[in-house]
Order: C-alpha cells, then sequence, then structure tokens
C-alpha cells in the first residue's frame, strides 16, 4: 500500500514524463516497474490505497468540509456519420458520449 501511494505522488509530479524521468533515481524506477508488474497489483488494491491517502490527508488537514467538484461534458458527433461505435446521445437521431471528469 505504501509502495502504491508513493508512486502515484512520484508519477503526479510530472504525468508527461516517462516513469524513468519521473523517478528520483535508478532505483525507484526499478522500485515501481516491479510494483506494476507484480501479479497481485490490481485496479482494487489502486483504488483502495487512493481512498485511505485520501482520507488521511483530508482528516491531516484539520478542515471539517470538503468539496467535490464532478464535470460532465456532452461530446456530440451527430455530424460524423461514418464514425463507428458510438452510443445514442440526446436522441436516437445523434451519437455521441458522455465525459465525466
Amino acid at each position: 500500500m505504501k509502495r502504491v501511494i508513493q508512486t502515484m505522488t512520484t508519477l503526479a509530479r510530472h504525468p508527461e514524463l516517462p516513469i524513468s524521468a519521473a523517478s528520483a533515481d535508478k532505483a525507484e524506477a526499478k522500485a515501481i516497474y516491479r510494483m506494476l508488474g507484480h501479479s497481485n497489483l490490481t485496479e482494487e488494491v489502486i483504488l483502495d490505497a487512493y481512498r485511505k491517502e485520501t482520507l488521511n490527508q483530508m482528516k491531516a488537514s484539520g478542515e471539517s468540509v470538503f468539496l467535490c467538484v464532478q464535470d460532465t461534458t456532452e461530446i456530440d458527433y451527430g455530424a460524423r456519420e461514418k464514425t463507428t461505435g458510438l452510443g445514442e446521445f440526446r436522441s436516437a437521431k445523434s451519437k455521441g458520449l458522455l465525459a465525466h471528469s
């Protein structure tokens, strides 16, 4: 769990960089690659670590109110008749998707 948090912190500092460049040194990069290649690393493990660390940081902040901001963007591809794989959007005549960030 600790390695997952440390890895995500490292990669979040420079999301545009490859692991080798974002890491502090070769040892950290090697540890990240080992962790990512481990068979026990699952989506559930990563999400659990993320949830626990988020709650720890919230508690440590001393704040009592937190905003959870979210946004849904509509992407309409209705004019692109040749595009395949899109679902119905707003109406059966239009195609597109909802991006929820």
